[in-house]
């Protein structure tokens, strides 16, 4: 897998949205696809999701992290979790790539966009503790399992193994129990792995 930008031309900041400092791509259990919402909106366009909604997820200890794109969306649309593959009662919480500073209630309300304001959300399962892992927040699959190798969870807060290269610093985002959003900045040790708690 390589960028296609011209010689010259290769945007550093949003390829590493890709990989972690390494080059390892940071990816999802297998490639986004088209949501069966988007498909029924080209052949009955007064239903559906009116635009291109695709969804893929990421598996981490045992719980499944969704990612939603969205983009050309002529009219804003609320995505349940159903259509993602949770029970209908799974409490989940979500946050948009490029703007979240507040998680995100299901149902997801996927907004109007185009070709350069698409959205990316990370969709993210809360655990009976109330807390949800988020991820990084500078990454296109913040939650994966390149990057994450466990995760757990107490009524006291989260432990993640997290993986990377030696010295490598990273941000790691939590939902608390409270609702808000919780930071962890992380230094890999020499071993190559680290842990946020």
């Amino acid at each position: 897998v390589a960028p296609s930008d011209a010689i010259g031309k290769s945007d550093a900041g949003l390829i590493m949205r890709c990989c972690a400092s390494d080059g390892l791509l940071l990816k999802p259990d297998a490639p986004a696809k088209v949501t069966d919402s988007s498909l029924v909106h080209r052949a009955f366009p007064e239903n559906g999701a009116a635009g291109q909604l695709w969804t893929t997820t990421a598996t981490v200890s045992g719980k499944t992290y969704s990612y939603v794109l969205g983009i050309e969306m002529q009219s804003a649309y609320k995505l349940s979790a159903e259509e993602l593959g949770y029970a209908a009662h799974t409490e989940l919480v979500a946050v948009e790539a490029n703007a979240t500073t507040v998680p995100l209630a299901f149902p997801l309300t996927v907004p109007v966009s185009d070709k350069s304001s698409f959205t990316v959300h990370t969709v993210a399962p809360v655990d009976g503790s109330g807390w949800a892992l988020l991820g990084e927040p500078d990454k296109w699959v913040s939650v994966s399992p390149q990057r994450f190798k466990s995760v757990s969870f107490t009524p006291d807060g989260v432990a993640a193994r997290v993986h990377g290269v030696s010295g490598e610093y990273l941000t790691v985002r939590f939902r608390s129990p409270k609702g808000d959003i919780v930071s962890v900045n992380c230094e890999i040790a020499p071993e190559r792995h680290g842990a946020v708690v």
